[in-house]
């Protein structure tokens, strides 16, 4: 994940587009890793439908999960200073 962070640091993709960008393709990535082994018991037709189905969900739940995090934790919010006023009056006023 953090290979890819960095990757997409580099290229100075947008916040929102970065953080579903990496979601979606550490979902993909995961699944390959776990349940590429499940699959291979299964005949070659049938391992690559269920393989792609599979990557396709794990990827849409990793962008989802990217957007989430950029809605909840990473979303630029307009500053606004009148809690720091508030507290400034409280301390030193």
């Amino acid at each position: 994940m953090l290979v890819l962070t960095s990757l997409v640091r580099c290229v100075k993709a947008g916040r929102p587009w970065a953080d579903v960008l990496v979601g979606g393709l550490m979902g993909a990535a995961l699944v390959q890793i776990f349940a590429g082994a499940m699959m291979f018991g299964a005949g070659e037709a049938e391992m690559r439908s269920t393989g792609l189905v599979l990557t396709a969900g794990f990827s849409l739940a990793g962008a989802i999960s990217g957007w989430v995090y950029w809605q909840i934790a990473g979303r630029p919010r307009p500053h606004n200073p009148l809690p720091q006023k508030i507290v400034q009056a409280h301390v030193f006023g």
